[in-house]
């Protein structure tokens, strides 16, 4: 539904963006995020023909924007951080942008740095994560477990924080001990989580108090 092909913009000496290049399926809901400054409103401005491109071509329903007779009646689009909900915290929206989008497209000075499911987004970032582990021989558990590159935790009696191990392994290991388990649950990172994982080395504008409300935009395909 949109196609953007190798866009750059340049304001003055700026390079806002640089070359960059994504496709908004029809019938996915892309969510388009990015630190402030990453280059966002002005692909979004580009869409809609509010700005000029550099270089590259953007299509929308296979035409460009310009081209269209009616353009308000074939994208809708709130480009200011005053269109969303004002009370609404950072948090809160990427948790919405985890419970609708299907895709992600995420830019961080000027580039595309993700292009990819939710799912597979917030699997890559929990690799590595803590698994919850409930056992009525927990310190068994623990000392069966021990090991070069494990950390293991215990904030209350039959419960550990296992640190180094997939869930499978520490399965495995305890099948091999016929240890009993009562849960074995793997973290999974959230999407902030994620996301701000990603984006660390990306802000290029920062304030002192981290404020991603406005940061991110959905592109909401019909089906």
């Amino acid at each position: 539904m949109i196609e953007i092909e190798h866009i750059s913009k340049r304001y003055g000496e700026k390079l806002a963006l640089d070359d960059i290049s994504f496709v908004v399926r029809t019938g996915t809901v892309t969510g388009f995020l990015g630190p402030n400054g990453a280059g966002k409103s002005t692909t979004m401005r580009l869409i809609v023909g509010l700005d000029a491109l550099t270089a590259g071509s953007i299509r929308v329903n296979g035409a460009v924007y310009r081209d269209f007779k009616a353009p308000l009646h074939e994208v809708g689009a709130l480009l200011e951080a005053r269109a969303i909900h004002t009370g609404r915290s950072a948090y809160n929206h990427l948790l919405a942008m985890a419970q609708t989008a299907e895709h992600l497209v995420i830019v961080g000075k000027g580039r595309v740095i993700a292009d990819t499911t939710v799912k597979d987004f917030v699997a890559q970032a929990s690799i590595g994560a803590t698994v919850h582990v409930r056992s009525p021989q927990a310190m068994a558990v623990r000392d069966a477990l021990a090991g070069p590159g494990v950390r293991i935790q215990s904030h209350e009696r039959g419960t550990l924080v296992v640190h180094g191990l997939s869930s499978e392994r520490i399965g495995e290991v305890a099948a091999e001990q016929q240890l009993v388990l009562h849960e074995l649950t793997p973290q999974r990172a959230s999407l902030e989580d994620a996301y701000m994982r990603l984006t660390g080395d990306s802000v290029e504008f920062r304030t002192h108090v981290p404020d991603l409300a406005g940061g991110e935009e959905i592109l909401e395909q019909a089906a």
